[in-house]
Order: C-alpha cells, then structure tokens, then sequence
C-alpha cells in the first residue's frame, strides 16, 4: 500500500502526526530509473527514507546520479525525531551538496 499520514492541529496551533511509509519503507536502488532522473531538474529526498535500510544506500546513489548530470537536490528534514534518531545518516547525507532544503 501508499504510504499515509494523519496530522492533527489544535485550536491553538499544536499539531501532531502519525506516518505510515507504506511501500516507501522498501524502496531500493532496483527501483531507481536513473535515466529519468538525468531529465528531471530536482531530486527530491523524503528525510524518512532514511531510516530505511534499503532505501539509504538508494538515496545516495540518486544523490550521486544527480550531482553528475547537474539535477538539482532538496531534501526534507520530515520531523524533529527523525533528525535525532537518524542523526549520523542525515550527517552522511549532508556531506553532499544540497540546493534545498525544508525543515520544520
């Protein structure tokens, strides 16, 4: 199935969120059509790919394709627990270049 996400904000603008990756949390570089990555003008990393063991070693090589063929990358921090618990894989992802990034 699609990954999913429910979020809930307050009156008072507290909000809070429930991810479910779905199929995502086993995407791999088999997936990876890098041929339609050389044409497209931004790679976008989902930060909780990161916490896929299958899908890290994939973002990198994404992350590589694109820096060769002048793609630009953005990536998503996703939430304040996903930096914390990632850390170091955000720290191996942050060694590359990145044109934009969101954060929270």
């Amino acid at each position: 199935s699609t990954g999913k996400c429910m979020v809930f904000v307050t009156a008072d603008a507290e909000r809070t969120m429930n991810t479910y990756l779905g199929i995502t949390a086993q995407f791999s570089a088999a997936e990876l059509v890098l041929e339609e990555l050389e044409k497209s003008q931004y790679l976008y990393i989902e930060g909780y790919l990161l916490s896929s063991d299958s899908a890290r070693p994939a973002v990198l090589k994404a992350m590589s394709a694109a820096r060769a063929k002048g793609v630009k990358i953005a990536l998503t921090f996703s939430d304040s627990f996903m930096v914390q618990v990632f850390a170091e894989h955000f720290k191996e992802i942050l060694k590359t270049p990145i044109d934009l990034i969101f954060f929270f």
